[in-house]
């Protein structure tokens, strides 16, 4: 299934991606300023870049590779979670003889539900296809969660040790698991032995986790100029929550949103043209260090603003976990009505429900996506099936056996579901169209380190990268319509501002064929481009 969805989604990419990619590049440039970044992940990027530096060739060989990382990173995923099963199934064994009268959901029947829980909650809610740290994370999750699990019954020094490695290799691939990695320390300090020195082991593993995370928040805070772990949870909640705004091309809007500092230049008025040549590096620089482009930035607090994310993240939490998977749903719901003692239920694996409930609701003060959350999806199902014990029957013993296999066909039939439509829906996320567009940047004469301006989306124009451009100025989507309909005029001026950018060309998909003279069409695809410096000439139509 996840190799299905990688061989479907082999030229896919996303707009993090172009990012991810762009940081990755730097760290084999030795470009560290923009190699150890505050908003994208810095190992996950790495390893893309690594990768890319390796094996890539051309631009048309970019998307595979990456994609080929995907995979391993999936299977790495699926390699930890394996392992936390492998443990969990352990401390089901060790309680077998707690109750004679009581027996655990047969262990073969549950291993293959939860393979399907896995699969569901991987491939179609974080993704193989899908550029992003988030398979990584969740792989460190079930990790964690293992380790956790270990602790609760043998609080041994090692497991601390541990934990605390995995907490600070998970920071690397992600800022958020910086805050977290205090919840799920102090999950593992609950959840171990009495009398056992939990709280001086507890220190232990948080020490180790601060020696592990200490070079990338040291570099991010030398780079910032105060101490930070990461820039994405303040500037997400600035936008998300309070006071709200856009990111891209920050000017100071809304009110009480603060003051820039070194917000993207803006050199022309109605339409709006941004630069932002210098200082950032990348594809397009507004996205590839947000923080930058945003010092300045202020969040407020405001508990009406406050309430509402949270009203509007629990509604999505109510579906994915109530309405996605129906499935998953109905069976537990019939386990749990034949088990009866939902508390004690509830209290076997409670390590793993605190791990969920902790991460889902941190999440929820800010932002939330589905691909952030597949692994805590996993652990709340694991742990209320590796809880549920029924009275010994054999009646009762197949029945659940047919229950946890109809749950995996049901999820294995949601995750073919979900490969068919995306496979049916491929040309809304392929790049294939901006690697022709690329080619056709070549052919007329844009050579790669070329600085170029656009009309549209920048961080969804694919092409740039793919060509080797920088993207150094705009006018943005929401400003198209106002360019296309002004006077000729107005537009000569516009031309006039982009060229005084140090672009050498303007690149955009317009909405009408009667153009100006002096745009050019990129071969059979739907952009055209046009000549803004007069060192170069003006070729034919490739």
């Amino acid at each position: 299934m996840g190799l299905l969805q990688a061989w479907i989604g082999a030229q896919f990419f996303n707009p993090d991606g172009m990012c991810y990619v762009d940081v990755g590049r730097a760290f084999t440039s030795h470009h560290w300023r923009d190699a150890f970044n505050s908003y994208w992940s810095a190992l996950y990027s790495w390893i893309l870049g690594v990768a890319l530096q390796v094996f890539s060739r051309s631009p048309q060989s970019q998307l595979p590779i990456v994609h080929a990382v995907n995979f391993l990173d999936y299977l790495f995923a699926f390699f930890c979670f394996s392992y936390f099963l492998r443990i969990a199934f352990s401390t089901l064994r060790q309680s077998e003889n707690a109750n004679a009268n009581l027996e655990h959901l047969p262990e073969f029947a549950l291993w293959i539900a939860a393979n399907g829980i896995f699969l569901w909650a991987t491939l179609t809610q974080i993704s193989v296809w899908d550029v992003t740290p988030d398979m990584l994370v969740a792989a460190m999750v079930y990790l964690i969660a293992a380790t956790i699990l270990q602790i609760r019954k043998t609080a041994s020094l090692a497991l601390f040790i541990k934990l605390g490695l995995l907490l600070g290799i998970g920071y690397w691939f992600k800022a958020v698991m910086f805050p977290l990695s205090f919840l799920f320390a102090f999950i593992a300090c609950a959840a171990a032995p009495r009398r056992q020195k939990r709280y001086l082991k507890t220190a232990v593993a948080l020490l180790l986790f601060a020696v592990v995370s200490a070079p990338l928040a040291t570099m991010l805070s030398i780079k910032d100029g105060r101490f930070t772990f990461g820039n994405s949870g303040w500037l997400n909640y600035s936008s998300y929550v309070s006071p709200g705004g856009r990111v891209r091309n920050w000017q100071g809007q809304p009110a009480a949103s603060g003051t820039p500092l070194h917000a993207t230049r803006k050199v022309f008025a109605n339409p709006d043209i941004f630069e932002f040549a210098q200082p950032i590096a990348g594809t397009y620089p507004p996205s590839d260090d947000p923080p930058y482009w945003n010092a300045g930035r202020k969040w407020t607090f405001s508990i009406r603003a406050q309430a509402g994310a949270i009203a509007h993240h629990l509604i999505l939490y109510t579906n994915l976990f109530l309405l996605d998977q129906a499935g998953i749903l109905v069976v537990v719901l019939a386990l749990l009505f034949c088990a009866g003692r939902t508390r004690e239920i509830f209290m076997a694996y409670w390590p793993l429900l605190a791990i969920m409930a902790g991460a889902l609701g941190t999440y929820a003060l800010v932002h939330v996506e589905n691909r952030f959350l597949g692994a805590y999806i996993v652990l709340f199902w694991m742990a209320l099936l590796l809880g549920v014990k029924l009275p010994s029957s054999t009646a009762r013993n197949r029945l659940s056996q047919y229950l946890l296999i109809a749950m995996a066909v049901s999820c294995l039939m949601s995750v073919a579901g979900d490969n068919y439509r995306l496979n049916r829906d491929s040309a809304s996320y392929t790049a294939a169209l901006d690697l022709q567009v690329a080619k056709q940047l070549e052919a007329a004469g844009v050579h790669h380190g070329d600085q170029i301006a656009m009309i549209g989306r920048g961080n969804w124009d694919y092409y740039a990268q793919f060509a080797g451009s920088k993207i150094i100025a705009e006018i943005m989507d929401q400003d198209t319509t106002t360019f296309w309909i002004s006077s000729p005029e107005l537009r000569t001026e516009v031309y006039r501002a982009f060229s005084g950018t140090g672009a050498i060309a303007l690149v955009t998909r317009p909405p009408a064929t009667s153009l100006d003279p002096g745009w050019i069409k990129l071969g059979d695809t739907p952009y055209y481009m046009r000549w803004l410096q007069r060192t170069h000439a003006l070729p034919t139509a490739p």
